[in-house]
């Protein structure tokens, strides 16, 4: 009889080869529960400082505590996962093996897949670590039990987002790029918008007065939901859809999500054929018509 069709995405990951190859490097390289554990340390020595800072900033404990906690864990999440993918590629690309691995029997899907998933393994574990404590924040009332639920949800597609961010590359190997950055990737060009994060936090509601700003920064951030936070509703973030307003701790790991599979299905395009264009003209159909 016939064989068997391959999937278009392999839905257990974590049978990935190089999801498993990569985390058992960083295994290899250092305990993750160490770190973890250095991880909740630091949190705390965090948590003293706004403890004894608390009556100037006139916010209860819990809730500042929480706001402190998930805003240093969404950047370090999405900044892990950005600079580790990017610099796998550029590694790949350079050492010139990223060929071998298309001879496998993996597709180019469950390669990108591999590398976006398997990389930034270092912040499952420390995203993981910050549960007591952000379960402590809950029994102090620092948020509902649904609202740190869609945070943590939107973490996880934030940080999928950073790297699938971390995946764009020419594919270029040096040698075929004079005159070009050896690394050739475009992940470092997305590393200085996290610059610009603090000052949109220190500007307070003053960021968002342009809609099209506020619109994107809530679809694509959880700055806004986090602003609104300190007021104590994160629901009062809203994003303006064709005349609907939905909340964008609802609508933003939609987007993410989404803007992750575009990326991911630029690269495929790529790792499959490096001289075809990256989107095709059905995809830039579809966005302008969603744009």
């Amino acid at each position: 009889m016939g064989g068997h069709a391959k999937p278009i995405m392999q839905l257990d990951f974590w049978n990935n080869p190089l999801v498993v190859s990569a985390m058992r490097l960083k295994y290899r390289r250092g305990s993750p529960g160490l770190y973890a554990c250095l991880y909740i340390f630091a949190l705390m020595g965090v948590g003293t400082l706004l403890h004894y800072s608390q009556a100037s900033l006139s916010m209860p404990f819990g809730r500042l505590f929480l706001i402190a906690i998930f805003g240093i864990q969404f950047a370090l999440s999405g900044l892990i996962g950005l600079i580790m993918v990017s610099s796998s590629m550029n590694a790949e690309v350079n050492s010139r093996t990223l060929d071998f691995q298309r001879i496998v029997s993996l597709s180019p899907r469950a390669i990108l897949l591999g590398k976006m998933i398997g990389e930034p393994a270092l912040s499952y574990f420390l995203a993981m670590a910050t549960l007591p404590l952000v379960v402590l924040c809950w029994f102090q009332g620092g948020a509902t039990f649904t609202a740190i639920v869609l945070f943590y949800v939107n973490l996880v597609t934030f940080a999928l987002m950073c790297a699938s961010i971390g995946l764009l590359h020419t594919l270029a190997e040096p040698s075929q790029s004079p005159g070009k950055p050896r690394t050739g990737s475009i992940g470092g060009f997305a590393f200085m918008a996290f610059l610009f994060l603090p000052s949109m936090i220190m500007q307070g509601s003053g960021a968002f007065s342009n809609p099209w700003v506020g619109t994107a920064v809530n679809l694509l951030t959880p700055i806004g939901s986090l602003l609104e936070l300190t007021y104590g509703d994160p629901f009062a973030a809203q994003v303006e859809l064709w005349g609907l307003s939905v909340p964008s701790l609802l609508i933003a790991p939609l987007a993410q999500v989404a803007v992750t599979a575009w990326f991911l299905h630029a690269m495929t395009r790529r790792l499959e054929n490096p001289n075809q264009t990256v989107f095709g003209r059905n995809d830039v159909y579809l966005v302008l018509i969603v744009v």
